[in-house]
């Protein structure tokens, strides 16, 4: 809200006898001169804020203005914070002091009771905007009761006096009831640190450890020991950095930083909180192996990923890849315990101009309810050192069409030589069959020592030599 601070008056000066001069007149005219200051703006603390239904039910404000009159306003008062100016109501009840509506209307940062937000009054309606950053913390600025002060210190000494509070230097304490409560569900996490910064970046940082970097990778960087872009390649290297979770892997076994068995427990991360910095009053930078979530979108940057299967050391870990990938140059990386994609009306659709690389420390299932679909014109391999199950409810069906179909064995050995047609089952009956009657043929009584017909035998001894009864299969070889 406006106000105008008005200057001490000062006592006017004595007119001695005699002619008085240009500069005494002129003095006296600037004493008597009004040097009152106007302030459109001011700082206001927040004593409350609407964020639920039950808020608005039990605590919804009396509008001063009549800028929504005659409609429903409970769900736009969504955001309205109780304040009490600093300057002009400071000591005031809380009770009389007036609700704010948020200024901005689509990119909105929520108060906590305590901290300080700039106010202003547009249009005839009360509005707030941008709390301050009064002791330079992420997590939260809330100093309570400055607007409630009788003799009230020099303002510059303020971020002095109340430094320690989220300094780390004593550990946070158990509320008691009639303690002040940041909010309902809201707790000092004095682990939370903001970005470093690099030079020309743009950063929205949470309170939870969950930030957006707009940046690049043309910095220097002595903490990470890494070096930017070499000055022959200054030029364009956009970054987009999202993150969740500030460093709360950093000392578990899948982030790869230890190698050791701890999991990510907040009581181990304080404790050696110190390491991962310059100490608790230190900034942080991402780790895209150390935040819970991350997404990386880079253009002409390595990002130095440790993959979960390299981690565990498992053997399938780039087993058949001929050139293993680096997470360098343009591209998209995704980490975090857990990856979903949903399509609820549509399909899902991947493109590669290279290959496509699957690898898990456990099982990989693909379950589709119409069928499943393998198509290269290239070759499709599959091996395991363990057995292969293929079953069918109905039928098992392999055509090769023109070619052949090789089992237990390869193409390699078919050129040696060394493979064996795999025998037709009816052929072979029927050429057992005809066998059968000629043998009984040969048994009628005839000539002593002579068959009554040897040119069958010999017939028949023929037609297996050139596979003329045709059990012998000449598309499917075995060994």
């Amino acid at each position: 809200m406006a106000y105008h601070k008005e200057e001490k008056k000062k006592s006017l000066p004595t007119l001695l006898g005699g002619l008085t001069s240009f500069g005494s007149v002129a003095n006296l005219i600037k004493n008597l001169k009004s040097e009152n200051e106007f302030y459109e703006l001011e700082v206001g603390e927040v004593l409350d804020i609407l964020l639920t239904y039950e808020d608005l039910k039990e605590k919804k404000p009396v509008l001063s203005t009549a800028s929504i009159s005659g409609q429903e306003t409970e769900f736009k008062d969504i955001g309205m914070a109780k304040i009490r100016l600093i300057k002009s109501q400071n000591g005031l009840e809380e009770d009389m002091c007036n609700w704010y509506y948020p200024l901005e209307s689509n990119i909105r940062q929520y108060p906590l009771k305590g901290e300080y937000v700039v106010c202003v009054n547009y249009l005839g309606m009360q509005f707030y905007t941008q709390t301050l950053n009064f002791i330079s913390h992420i997590n939260t600025n809330s100093v309570p009761g400055l607007s409630d002060v009788i003799d009230k210190p020099d303002p510059g000494i303020f971020s002095t006096m109340y430094s320690f509070i989220d300094s780390g230097e004593e550990p946070p304490r158990e509320e008691k009831e009639d303690t002040f409560s940041l909010g309902e569900f809201f707790t000092r996490n004095r682990l939370i640190r903001q970005l470093k910064p690099y030079e020309g970046d743009i950063t929205i940082q949470g309170r939870f450890g969950n930030t957006i970097r707009l940046g690049s990778n043309i910095s220097d960087d002595e903490d990470l020991g890494t070096t930017g872009l070499p000055e022959d390649t200054f030029g364009p290297s956009p970054s987009i950095k999202m993150r969740a979770g500030q460093l709360t892997d950093y000392y578990s076994q899948e982030a790869g930083m230890k190698g050791d068995d701890n999991s990510s427990k907040i009581g181990t991360f304080e404790e050696k909180f110190f390491e991962l910095g310059h100490g608790l009053d230190s900034y942080v930078v991402e780790d895209i192996n150390a935040d819970a979530t991350s997404i990386y979108l880079t253009t002409n940057e390595t990002v130095p990923l440790n993959p979960v299967t390299a981690v565990h050391k498992a053997r399938i870990h780039h087993a058949h890849l001929e050139y293993p990938p680096t997470f360098d140059g343009k591209q998209i990386i995704l980490n975090s315990d857990k990856i979903v994609f949903n399509t609820k009306q549509g399909g899902l659709y991947s493109y590669t101009n290279l290959s496509t690389y699957f690898a898990t420390n456990t099982a990989f299932v693909v379950d589709a309810e119409a069928g499943i679909s393998l198509n290269s014109p290239g070759l499709i391999g599959m091996h395991t050192e363990g057995q292969v199950h293929i079953r069918g409810e109905k039928n098992i069906i392999i055509d090769t069409g023109d070619s052949k179909l090789y089992l237990g064995t390869s193409p390699k050995d078919d050129q040696k030589g060394e493979l064996e047609p795999v025998v037709k089952g009816d052929a072979l009956v029927d050429a057992l069959k005809e066998l059968t009657d000629i043998i009984m043929g040969l048994l009628y009584p005839g000539t002593p020592g002579v068959l009554a017909d040897p040119s069958k035998l010999l017939k028949f001894k023929q037609d297996l030599e050139d596979n003329g009864f045709g059990f012998l299969s000449v598309r499917n070889k075995t060994q």
